[in-house]
């Protein structure tokens, strides 16, 4: 909808790199396929099948993948949005960007050149 990847539609919805809750104190960025504690998310789901979606700009938002998962407000408790959800969402935004760390780079070089 809207000319979105399936991914960037995922996360715009809230969708996670990792099941929700999973947060714990080693986060995992997918590399471990075969390890049955690794709670896959939607977003890690649709990563798998298309990696280069990450480096494509939503054309709602003008944002990157990882910028949009910043600005989503998850809340799926239906209250208030709690630390669990904050850490889903940060765990998903530095799993975005540790599978595609160009996208840091090539901001800082535009904003050097400026």
């Amino acid at each position: 909808p809207n000319g979105r990847t399936p991914m960037v539609q995922a996360i715009a919805y809230g969708g996670t790199w990792h099941s929700m809750g999973y947060y714990q104190t080693t986060i995992r960025c997918g590399w471990e396929k075969n390890d049955k504690t690794n709670n896959v998310g939607l977003v890690q789901l649709l990563w798998d099948c298309a990696p280069e979606q990450t480096s494509e700009i939503d054309p709602v938002s003008g944002l990157y993948p990882f910028m949009l998962a910043a600005t989503v407000q998850q809340n799926h408790g239906g209250g208030v949005v709690d630390d669990r959800e904050d850490c889903d969402r940060l765990d998903t935004i530095f799993c975005l960007l540790r599978n595609d760390p160009q996208l840091v780079a090539g901001a800082l070089l535009g904003r050097n050149s400026a």
